[in-house]
């Protein structure tokens, strides 16, 4: 079986890297899936890319630009000028003109970037029997999906629903808001003279998924109650697959545990929490919450044999918190880092109140480590209904992060510690690793081909 799988950033970086999950955990059931990508990442046999390398660097300086203060007037006004002679500008304008809690990407999700004709030149020789979107954004548009779907025989297409961008009018989170159930009027998310285009994009988007074959995917609950009051998916096919984590890099492993502990100064009965501290004012991420979690832990005295493992470019926020004793703050680690400090951590602290994922929480569950978070995302499906891997605060308040976190220290440090990294671990591979999630997408592949005759 053929399998093309399309998305938008560089899969070796940041959430491109999600692409590259697909793939491997399609080869592991001998699925040939080969990778369409908007930005430049490299050469290989498997991956078709739209950008040049030269392409690609370009636009990633001007969005750094967007971002700087000194530059962001005079940069966005060229932009509004620069957009009348190149399409990328849609979703760099509009950036940087609205930097807002609901990340709007592009105001017009209805112009063509590329042609279809241009993408299909591309994959030319490939015959895919399925089609699988991931990051669209400022890519491809409904259009194009339909039309690749056609083009290759009316084959399947699957949209996954990585964060809500593809069913509602722009936003990627909608928060309070619940437009996308209709028409996507009165978007908060942008101001008056922008308000047509997410009535024309979801308006759009409707029109060509009911024309093509296209099934969409989520990977928790969380994305089901939007699914299933969603405008867009009124007349589609929906099913549950959960994202892959590979558990050849995340696993439970005792000599890393030992190891690490050891490397950063953690003693046998320490309990060690473990939190990232990269974008503490996304509204998205709860940075508040965390802060204000950790102080009281502070105030209420509640640091012995306690210690505190965060990495991330803002951890000195918390070194006027945390006495230094009790804390290791680290900048930057790269992504093969990661299982080793989530093996040498007890509890995986995320304070994320709108969010799909986050990825981190499936990576620090296949690695054994407990998860503390709010009842959002895939901590829905994760953590909430299995009491193997953690516990989940009842509502998005510091005060019952704060409950549940001394809730699950106490409940460490009464029971096996290393019996716990042991269940965890177990539990999360059955629902999460590549070679459970390749066996679902078989499933959904078979189910798809006795409705439709596809695939």
């Amino acid at each position: 079986m053929k399998i093309l799988l399309v998305t938008n950033s560089k899969i070796f970086s940041g959430a491109g890297i999600i692409a590259k999950d697909f793939r491997d955990t399609f080869l592991l059931q001998n699925i040939d899936a080969r990778i369409l990508v908007n930005q430049y990442s490299g050469e290989s046999d498997y991956l078709y890319n739209i950008q040049s390398e030269t392409e690609s660097n370009k636009i990633a300086k001007l969005r750094f630009l967007t971002k700087n203060k000194f530059f962001n007037f005079f940069i966005t006004n060229t932009l509004r000028f620069f957009s009348f002679f190149h399409s990328t500008s849609n979703g760099l304008i509009f950036k940087a003109l609205h930097i807002n809690k609901y990340f709007v990407q592009d105001i017009n999700q209805t112009k063509d970037i590329y042609s279809t004709d241009k993408l299909l030149k591309k994959i030319d020789g490939f015959q895919p029997k399925a089609i699988i979107v991931l990051f669209m954004q400022n890519f491809l548009t409904y259009k194009n999906v339909y039309e690749l779907g056609r083009e290759c025989g009316n084959i399947p297409v699957y949209i996954t629903v990585l964060d809500m961008a593809p069913l509602t009018g722009g936003c990627h989170y909608s928060w309070q808001c619940t437009n996308y159930k209709s028409d996507c009027s009165k978007c908060p998310a942008v101001s008056n003279n922008f308000r047509k285009f997410p009535i024309k994009n979801l308006n759009f988007k409707k029109e060509f998924s009911k024309k093509g074959n296209f099934n969409f995917i989520y990977s928790s609950d969380y994305q089901l109650n939007i699914l299933k009051s969603a405008a867009i998916t009124s007349n589609n096919k929906y099913y549950k697959i959960p994202l892959p984590t590979d558990e050849l890099i995340y696993n439970n492993n005792f000599e890393t545990s030992q190891l690490y502990r050891s490397k950063l100064g953690f003693k046998e009965l320490d309990i060690v929490v473990f939190f990232g501290a990269m974008d503490l004012k996304n509204p998205r991420k709860g940075g508040d919450l965390l802060i204000e979690t950790i102080k009281k832990l502070n105030l209420e005295n509640q640091l012995t044999n306690l210690k505190f493992l965060i990495i991330g470019e803002n951890h000195s926020v918390f070194s006027n918190i945390i006495p230094s004793d009790n804390l290791k703050a680290l900048n930057v680690v790269s992504p093969s880092e990661l299982p080793n400090y989530y093996n040498a951590s007890d509890i995986f602290l995320s304070s994320s109140i709108e969010d799909a994922g986050p990825m981190m929480v499936n990576q620090s569950l296949m690695c054994g480590t407990r998860v503390c978070t709010f009842e959002v995302g895939v901590a829905i499906d994760m953590v909430k209904p299995n009491e193997q891997c953690g516990r989940c605060a009842t509502e998005f308040s510091a005060n019952e992060l704060y409950k549940s976190l001394t809730q699950e220290i106490e409940y460490q440090r009464a029971n096996n510690r290393k019996e716990l990294r042991e269940q965890c671990a177990k539990k999360a591979y059955t629902i999460t690793s590549k070679e459970e999630v390749s066996k679902r997408w078989l499933e959904v592949f078979q189910t798809t081909k006795n409705i439709t005759g596809q695939c």
